[in-house]
């Protein structure tokens, strides 16, 4: 089930029964999930240090036990029977008579302190429509629309132009040129449309549109190449779209993606420090930049162009959901804050944006790390990294023609890869079980089994590094196409199956949030999806209290990604990988991760206090 026939030959990788149910490898042999207890969680048989739902572990302090035991334990104020299960030296693994309560549980588990973001004001979107910058790009957008409208007419074509003075005086000026000054003087559009013809117009309309959108706005003054960043995207879209067999209705999908910086101009006139950070393509489409945008405004570049152009200008509307999904294919750690629809189309369509982000970055960005991802995914199309490196340079070759055509003195090249990026697990995890418990959980789920229901306690860190094993070559998932599902953030009524039919690997983000009226849906799609799927969910979330059912169907193919608590080399790791990859964005060597040695804090914290 590759993605539009490109997929990879299917392994022998599941049995079928004599109904016809696809048997998944079962790769968690635990019948309940584990947690470890906050410290100082005693019983009056010592200290608990870790438990389930039916059982306890206790360092003992008090007399000696034997397997068998009947105890009665005190925890919380509450009495508990259990048996004892085995016996080390001061330690006892008890099973419970009955179901640990879960306001017991949820007292006496352990969790990572997370700092929130708290926006420095609120951006009020209303205001974003009566701003006179923002109805000019309304005016040129309508007129961009009319051009690809095959219904348009000619009246409404000059009402389109008559709404942007800098157009209709563009034409007027055609219509009077030396070669038609015999013809007498033409004052209106509608004389201009009538002397040059609705076609000639359509072009000379078109150049135009282009050439401006190649103009920064003075508010992304610092943006490097701004010029033609949308260029090079629009030109990897063009070539990718038909390989993935997506068609671009009257061009919409280009128009969306020349459009993409309206809502980055506005927030940057409302804020100097974010005009700073719009530096290159490379931070408009990070996650960072994101963040800091929440920081300074409670929302972010994609909220707010979701808002203009889908609520407010009605435009975009089936392929906009896409484009957030290709950003969280770049940054899986990404949630909506907003509600999505998904469809086939979308997802296609954003499979494919990702591709072109990769590209832009790495080609105008120089950024190695998009570039080695890029020539990992362009594999999967058939390429070797010879005749990749040629698609590249034919694809900047029909690019630098249109620079010239458009009168940009630029030329662009392809960077040199050089060794390209090295990417070990153990650089993230640490050496040591955990990592090899991690790694053998991957082997498996790449090799033969189907499914992986990762459990976390830093979400952001652990997307971090899933968004590794997606893409290097220590896996074999960088051949998959992909595609990250926003539990949390569904507004569908329905998540049919035959909408992931396009996609190799599947990854449910945040199940556990996942409205209850789709969950049987995913249930559907968990059991009977032939290729892979990933979901995650919080440990925080103690789902075998809060949704049984959901607990049951994840239970067989669970892995934990291990705690900071059991491994401190791992909290050493993400402290130093996030300082890197915020110092990166800001260009500095500010966060200074000591700041966080003394107690476990998530990664989001760590956002939160060196990203101001």
């Amino acid at each position: 089930m590759g993605l539009f026939g490109f997929g990879k030959k299917k392994k022998e990788q599941v049995a079928v029964s004599e109904t016809n149910e696809i048997e998944h490898i079962a790769i968690n042999h635990r019948k309940e999930n584990r947690y470890i207890a906050k410290s100082g969680t005693t019983c009056n048989y010592g200290e608990v240090v870790d438990f389930s739902k039916k059982s306890l572990a206790v360092a003992v302090t008090k007399g000696s036990h034997e397997t068998g035991e009947s105890l009665q334990l005190e925890l919380e104020g509450i009495s508990i029977d259990a048996k004892v299960l085995r016996v080390a030296p001061k330690k006892m693994a008890l099973k419970l008579e009955n179901d640990l309560a879960e306001s017991v549980a949820k007292r006496i588990k352990t969790k990572l302190k997370e700092s929130e973001i708290e926006p420095k004001s609120l951006l009020d979107f209303q205001n974003m429509e009566h701003d006179p910058d923002m109805e000019k790009k309304r005016a040129i957008i309508n007129l961009m629309l009319e051009l690809e409208d095959p219904n348009t007419s000619v009246e409404k074509f000059k009402d389109s132009i008559h709404a942007i003075p800098e157009i209709r005086d563009h034409l007027i000026a055609q219509a009077n040129s030396l070669e038609n000054s015999r013809l007498g003087e033409v004052k209106d559009e509608g004389g201009a449309v009538t002397r040059l013809g609705f076609d000639r117009v359509k072009a000379i309309v078109y150049d135009y549109i282009m050439q401006e959108s190649t103009k920064a706005d003075e508010s992304l003054s610092h943006f490097k190449d701004f010029d033609i960043y949308k260029i090079v995207l629009g030109a990897y879209f063009k070539k990718f779209a038909p390989l993935f067999g997506f068609k671009d209705r009257n061009n919409e999908a280009i128009h969306f993606l020349s459009t993409l910086n309206i809502g980055a101009e506005y927030l940057a006139k409302q804020s100097g420090r974010l005009a700073e950070l719009y530096k290159s393509p490379y931070e408009l489409f990070s996650f960072e930049m994101r963040f800091m945008e929440y920081r300074e405004f409670g929302t972010d570049l994609f909220e707010i162009n979701k808002y203009y152009f889908v609520d407010s200008l009605n435009i975009f509307r089936y392929i906009y959901d896409g484009f957030v999904l290709a950003n969280m294919m770049l940054y899986p750690k990404y949630t909506p804050h907003y509600t999505i629809e998904l469809s086939e189309r979308k997802m296609r369509f954003g499979f494919i944006v990702y591709l072109c982000i990769l590209a832009l970055r790495f080609i105008l960005s120089k950024d190695k790390y998009s570039g080695v991802i890029f020539y990992n995914r362009l594999k999967r199309l058939g390429y070797d990294a010879v005749s990749a490196k040629e698609f590249i340079n034919e694809t900047n070759a029909l690019i630098n023609q249109q620079l010239i055509r458009l009168g940009i003195d630029k030329k662009i090249q392809q960077p040199d890869l050089g060794s390209g990026y090295a990417f070990s697990l153990e650089n993230y995890i640490g050496s040591g079980i955990y990592y090899e418990y991690v790694h053998r959980m991957l082997v498996l789920f790449d090799d033969k089994a189907t499914r992986m229901a990762l459990r976390f306690e830093d979400e952001y860190y652990t997307m971090d590094v899933l968004e590794k094993v997606l893409n290097f070559d220590e896996f074999g998932f960088k051949n998959s196409a992909f595609v990250i599902v926003p539990c949390s953030a569904l507004a569908d009524d329905e998540v049919p199956m035959d909408q992931f039919k396009a996609f190799n690997l599947v990854v449910f983000k945040d199940v556990d949030k996942l409205p209850k009226k789709l969950q049987k849906d995913f249930l559907k799609i968990w059991k009977d999806y032939e290729d892979k799927i990933i979901c995650t969910f919080s440990s925080d979330s103690m789902i075998e209290y809060e949704n049984k059912e959901l607990f049951e169907a994840l239970q067989p193919y669970i892995v934990d990604f291990p705690s900071y608590y059991q491994s401190p080399l791992l909290y050493t790791k993400m402290l130093t990988n996030t300082a890197q990859q915020i110092n990166k964005f800001l260009g500095t060597s500010a966060c200074d991760i000591a700041l966080f040695k003394n107690d476990y804090v998530t990664q989001k914290s760590v956002y939160v206090e060196c990203l101001k």
